[in-house]
């Protein structure tokens, strides 16, 4: 299968023809699928068939523009209702390829196909579609089809077949094409075969093209009934160059055996076709039993060929036979017998026909034909007798009867006529005279064109419809127009003004003019003073009698007059009089003279004050007056669209408002109408009555001192005026000295520092004012200020400055001797008028106060010696007042536990100073432990014994402010230090003998992490332990058997005590200590004991240095060591210390 073209988007409109009622189905051969559902353009089947089988009764297969072939696409039977349309006419396309038929349609279907073109389609039996149901084929185009048997005479029907051999069928075919389509025995395009008693082929074949189709035998179109009956209706087709072999009917051929054809052709072509019998038409009848009627109407039959009937053919071998053809034109066929109709057994009624000429057509018939009375060529002209450049309407008309070829009689064209279309040629046959124009087309029957004569004389014209000449003949007599002009040299003139008229009388022809007056009478107002006729006749009393004027001749007359009125005057001139005939109307023309009325317009200027009450001749400056116009009209007619300018001297400005009173003496007044335009200060009066006064007051504002004035002057009037000496006027208003003192406030934090909106408590800050001149004059000025939640340190500065200069620090002048400031006023003898003239007022200030615009500066003008033109100027300026930040430094501290230490916090503020009488909170790890109020000094303190385990804890002062400063939090560092003391106690000797000396290591240790303080080690020494030396680090007392071992510190290391001594006993002995310091002790290692094993002597005669105990009785010195002991306290737990 040939790939299809690519869906454009039209595909996508085409689809919203499918009623929503009816299912619709998609093909698109380029890219469907057989399995998809077909319900879109997305899901499209791939083949026809698949299509034409899946969709439900009455359904739409739409078809997508490509070319369809070949298997699925040919060789489709078509057993259910439903409508086959493609995109496309000429883009979808169903081809059969010299080898498939396309549709077979089977009995009881109806089936439409639109929009496609069917080609090479080939069967034995038929060549494109087979039907047998009923078939509406509209749009579509057939070409090169082909049926190749001719064995059976129902073969037939190169594009269409219809079959009524199950049945009536009906078949429709509108707006078709058939072309090159053939047919081995019949129908080369169709064939309408009906073979069954009691059954129709009903067949419509409206507007449809036959071009070059070719029949074996017999027709483009059959219709053959063989048994059943044919009703067969043709309108408005074309048949062309279509060809019928041995048969009959190059074009149509109608057969009947045993049933009935209706055949009905209306309007219809039929042009070069060929067949043995009946070029266009051949009909029939075969047997008795049959009937075969044929009516031809309103049809062209144009160069049609045959051996026999070169444009129709009936006979017969029997049956009845009748053919009807009026108002059909039949020309030029060709026939060895019959060129036109033959007759060969039937009843011909073929009048009212035109065969080519207004002759007898008798010679172009064969056989027992009816053919008189035929349609009869006329020509005349309307009207027959006319005037140079005029017209006359030549009309050709074929709705005439006639008998004879030489007579004839009208025929009502409601009646009948032949076809619209028929070519007439018009041509002038001698002068030529004239001109023809555009002929209409021939249209019931007629058809005319306009002659233009253009000459004296007798024109024939000439009219021919194809073999037929007819001439009509026109009398032309002369003509001739003459055209009136006039003008003036002044349309508008001026009261007694002169006005020159010319009257032109040109001769436009063809032809000279006899007799010719002309009528010019002046209208009242306008006085003749003379008049010229340039050599053309005379002027007398309005009448100017020309006579005779030759063609192309221009005649002119020349009135001199004066404007004797005022108004508007109308000047006709125009052609009273010819003896010539005149194609046109009589020319006239006119001038139309406007003499303006006349006015004396005088203009009055004066001030008035502000209402319009009375006159001024002084105001104050920046006041808001009335400017006055009068404008006084002394006739002595009404003055229209008067516009007055007023010109505004320096000084004065427009103040939007403006008030028209038409009458002086009316007492209302109009704001702000229209009549006056601020933007150009003119003031346009539409109308003033002689003796009238019109007034305008225009609200002004005085912008300058000194001498001002206002000029007011006529520009312009439609009323002329005759009068230009009082068309202006001037007024004069003195205005004295004024000033306006603006007044800006501010807040600084310098006198040329920043501008400041908000502020801290106690802060110094500068409330600056600005006093500036705004003009007109100099002047001296007092100034009030105020201030709240400021104090005033004594201070101020004032600086002058003049327009853009900058100023510096140095510029503002400290406690200025001249234009002083006294705490409340500020007084300045002299401020200038100079572009940015301004003076500066820093003063300084504490803030003494807290809130949102809590502090506030006033000033305003008191005094002044020129007029305060808008009065004393005030200015407020506002400042949010703030808490002012602070800040609070705490005092780390570092003690042990039950240490009673100072805690210290110093709040200032955000000037670093000291905040005085400020309560202070102290907390220790998150609790509150104390508060004290700030001294002089801005610190707090309070005493806190420490009860905090040891390490790092967060010691934090509070502030929490009040109304004047900000509260703020900071936190500081408790330490509190602990160590871990131990004791490693050795000895050099293990187990010595009783008496032997040794020595004990006594190894004290701190794995810290910080310093133990104030360290002691007591070390009870067991009874009958005898001291002989101690050496060691720090210091050591002896008191009896138990040794007080102290250091100020222990660091992190290892000092040692050495105690060396013998026992005085065999027997166990346990030496220990205990620990105590006034830093935390963790004691994770505590006290590492020793206890030794006194071994007894050898030698009971053994000595030792030192003289020993007593071995009986109670143990003196230990027990006396242990109450020594009790009695100092030696044995009491010390502070922080874990006893071991």
């Amino acid at each position: 299968m040939i790939p299809l073209l690519l869906i454009t988007l039209s595909v996508i409109f085409f689809a919203g023809t499918v009623s929503a009622a009816d299912e619709a189905i998609f093909v698109n051969g380029s890219s469907g699928l057989d399995t998809n559902d077909g319900y879109s353009w997305s899901t499209a089947k791939l083949t026809i068939q698949n299509a034409t089988g899946t969709v439900n009764s009455n359904g739409v297969v739409t078809i997508a523009d490509g070319v369809y072939s070949g298997t699925g696409n040919t060789n489709i039977t078509i057993d259910r209702n439903m409508t086959i349309q493609g995109l496309s006419e000429t883009g979808t396309i169903l081809n059969g390829t010299g080898t498939n038929w396309i549709f077979n349609i089977t009995a009881g279907v109806n089936v439409t196909l639109q929009s496609l073109t069917i080609t090479n389609a080939t069967a034995r039996t038929f060549g494109a579609i087979n039907n047998n149901g009923n078939l509406t084929v509209e749009n579509c185009t057939f070409t090169h089809n082909n049926e190749t048997s001719n064995l059976v005479m129902s073969y037939g029907g190169g594009a269409i077949r219809n079959s009524a051999e199950y049945g009536t069928i009906i078949v429709n075919l509108t707006n078709c094409t058939f072309e090159y389509n053939h047919a081995a025995r019949s129908g080369a395009a169709v064939l309408n075969y009906c073979d069954v008693a009691g059954n129709y082929v009903i067949s419509t074949v409206t507007n449809c093209t036959f071009n070059n189709n070719t029949a074996d035998i017999h027709a483009t179109f059959y219709n053959a009934a063989y048994g059943g009956d044919i009703i067969s209706e043709i309108a408005n087709c074309t048949f062309t160059n279509n060809t019928a072999g041995i048969g009959g009917g190059g074009a149509i051929a109608n057969f009947a055996s045993y049933s009935s054809v209706k055949s009905t052709i209306t309007d219809c072509n039929f042009i070069s076709n060929n067949a043995n019998m009946g070029g266009a038409i051949y009909s029939y009848a075969n047997t008795q039993v049959n009937f075969i009627t044929c009516i031809v109407t309103n049809s062209n039959f144009i160069n049609n060929t045959a051996i026999n009937g070169g444009a129709i053919v009936i006979t017969r071998h029997s049956g009845i036979l009748n053919l009807t053809a009026h108002f059909n034109r039949i020309v030029g066929n060709m026939a060895t017998t019959g060129s036109a109709i033959y007759n060969g057994g039937g009843t011909v009624n073929a009048t009212g026909n035109w065969w080519g000429s207004n002759a007898d057509p008798s010679g172009q018939i064969f056989g027992l034909v009816d053919y008189s009375p035929w349609l009869f060529m006329t020509i005349n002209a309307t009207p027959d007798t006319t005037n140079n450049t005029q017209t006359s309407l030549i009309t050709v008309s074929l709705n005439n009867y006639s008998t004879d070829g030489s007579s004839s009689s009208p025929v009502d064209p409601n009646l009948g006529h032949i076809p619209d279309g028929v070519p007439v040629t018009f041509s002038l046959i001698d002068g030529p005279l004239g001109t023809l124009g555009s002929q209409t087309g021939f249209i019931n029957g007629t058809a005319s064109i306009i002659f233009t004569a253009n000459a004296v004389g007798v024109q024939h014209v000439n009219a021919t419809i194809d073999n037929e000449n007819r001439t009509a003949t026109i009398t032309i007599n002369p003509s001739g127009h003459v055209n009136i002009t006039k003008t003036a040299d002044n349309y508008t003139p001026n009261y007694w003004d002169g006005v020159t008229f010319t009257i032109t009388a040109r001769n436009e022809g063809p032809d000279d003019v006899e007799g010719l007056e002309i009528t010019d009478i002046l209208p009242n107002g306008l006085t003749l003073i003379s008049a010229d006729t340039h050599g053309f006749g005379s002027y007398n009393s309005g009448i100017w009698n020309i006579g005779n004027l030759a063609n192309g001749t221009t005649a002119i007359l020349t009135l001199f007059v004066n404007a004797t009125s005022t108004g508007t005057f109308t000047n006709w001139a125009n052609v009273t009089a010819q003896t010539t005939y005149d194609p046109e109307p009589w020319s006239q023309d006119n001038t139309i003279i406007t003499v303006p009325s006349a006015a004396d317009i005088a203009v009055e200027k004066s001030f008035y004050d502000y209402e319009g009450d009375y006159e001024i001749t002084s105001a104050n400056y920046w006041d808001v007056i009335s400017t006055r116009i009068l404008v006084t009209n002394n006739g002595p007619d009404t003055a229209t669209n008067v516009v007055i300018s007023d010109i505004f001297g320096s000084g004065l400005s427009f103040a939007d408002e403006w008030w028209v009173k038409w009458d002086i003496n009316d007492w209302y007044w109009n704001l702000n109408d229209a009549s006056f335009d601020p933007a150009t200060m003119t003031w346009t009066i539409p109308s003033l009555p002689a003796g009238q006064t019109a007034a305008l007051d225009i609200m002004t504002n005085l912008t300058s001192t000194g001498t001002l004035h206002n000029y007011a002057e006529l520009v312009s009037s439609e009323t002329y005026d005759w009068n230009h000496t009082n068309n202006n006027d001037t007024a004069y208003l003195t205005v004295p000295e004024a000033s306006y003192l603006s007044i800006y406030k501010e807040f600084r934090d310098l006198p040329w520092g920043n501008v400041i909106t908000t502020a801290y408590y106690n802060d110094v800050i500068y409330a600056i004012v600005q006093v500036k001149n705004q003009g007109p004059d100099t002047t001296s000025v007092s100034i009030l200020d105020t201030m709240a939640g400021i104090v005033w340190t004594g201070n101020y500065y004032v600086l002058s400055n003049v327009g853009s200069i900058l100023p510096t620090p140095s510029s503002w002048v400290l406690n200025d001797p001249v234009n002083t400031f006294n705490g409340t006023n500020w007084n300045i003898p002299f401020l200038n008028t100079f572009i940015g003239s301004e003076k500066w007022l820093a003063i300084e200030g504490i803030i003494n106060t807290t809130g949102i615009n809590a502090a506030s500066n006033h000033a305003e003008t008191v005094d002044q010696n020129t007029y305060p033109y808008k009065g004393y100027a005030n200015y407020t300026a506002n400042l949010t007042t703030l808490a002012a930040p602070t800040s609070i430094i705490v005092d780390d501290v570092r003690g042990n536990k039950g240490d009673t230490v100072t805690l210290s916090a110093t709040l200032t503020d955000h000037n670093s100073d000291p905040v005085v009488g400020a309560m202070l909170e102290f907390w220790v790890d998150g609790v509150k432990v104390g508060e004290s109020n700030t001294g002089s000094n801005g610190t707090a303190t309070f005493n806190y014994q420490i009860t905090e385990t040891p390490g790092n804890h967060t010691l934090k002062s509070v502030f929490n402010g009040n109304t004047f400063y900000q509260g703020i939090n900071t936190t500081g560092n408790l330490y509190v230090p602990s160590a871990n003391l131990y004791i490693v106690i050795t000895s050099d000797k293990n187990n010595p003998t009783v008496g032997e000396t040794f020595t004990l290591r006594y190894k004290l240790g701190n794995n810290g992490p910080d310093t133990a303080d104030n360290v002691t080690i007591t070390i009870p020494l067991p009874e009958g332990f005898v001291i002989s030396k101690i050496e060691g680090d720090g210091n050591w007392t002896v008191n009896g058997n138990t040794i007080i071992w102290t250091m100020n510190n222990v660091t992190v290391g290892d000092p040692y005590l050495y105690i060396s001594g013998w026992t005085t006993g065999p027997g166990n002995y346990l030496f220990s200590a205990s620990i105590a310091s006034d830093t935390f002790n963790i004691n994770s290692m505590g006290v590492s004991s020793l206890t030794l094993n006194a071994q007894p002597t050898v030698n009971a005669a053994t000595t030792t240095n030192t003289v020993g105990m007593q071995t009986t009785g109670t143990p003196i010195v230990p027990l006396a060591l242990a109450v020594i002991s009790v009695l100092c306290g030696l044995v009491a737990t010390r502070k922080n210390n874990k006893r071991i």
